[in-house]
């Protein structure tokens, strides 16, 4: 008789941590942040929040003050000694949902103002019709995890994940 009402008690008390835990509320990204992840030598990804939005920027912000939402990726040479070249995309913005106890985005779009650079010469070409996938999940308040892909004619990025760190305040 004793061994059952410990293991009631035991079941009882597993069911309160269980409720607990379902019942707290998703974590939120830092209000006014930017978020930033890096594959070395393959991509990087910044993404700028505002409350629970993830603020759009354009592509190619060389001359922007602060980080803007996007990704960049260095495409693959072609041939040996080619210059490196860089293709960098804008991102248009999302809001963040909470399906589940997490809050989450996926965005799939046409960029047609992305922007190739040969980083050795410092040539830009604008480049039309990239299609750029991006998800992710706000896995903590310093956190956003995901998977990206790109593909643009000579400069494909199949789906990789990131990890977004934060990375600071955005200035006001």
């Amino acid at each position: 008789m004793r061994w059952m009402s410990r293991t009631l008690l035991g079941l009882t008390l597993t069911l309160a941590a269980c409720a607990s835990a379902a019942a707290a509320p998703a974590i939120a990204p830092k209000p006014h942040a930017t978020y930033i992840g890096l594959e070395f030598g393959h991509f990087s990804i910044t993404l700028d929040t505002k409350g629970k939005r993830i603020l759009a920027g354009r592509a190619g912000p060389l001359l922007a003050a602060h980080a803007v939402s996007g990704a960049l990726e260095v495409c693959p040479a072609s041939a040996p000694g080619e210059p490196v070249r860089e293709l960098h995309v804008g991102f248009p913005g999302t809001t963040l949902t909470k399906p589940g106890r997490r809050y989450t985005f996926k965005r799939s779009y046409t960029e047609n103002h992305a922007h190739l650079i040969v980083v050795a010469g410092q040539a830009t070409t604008n480049v039309s019709g990239v299609r750029v996938s991006i998800t992710g999940v706000v896995t903590s308040a310093k956190l956003i995890t995901g998977t990206i892909a790109i593909a643009a004619p000579g400069c494909n990025l199949t789906t990789r994940k990131y990890r977004a760190k934060y990375f600071g305040t955005l200035p006001a």
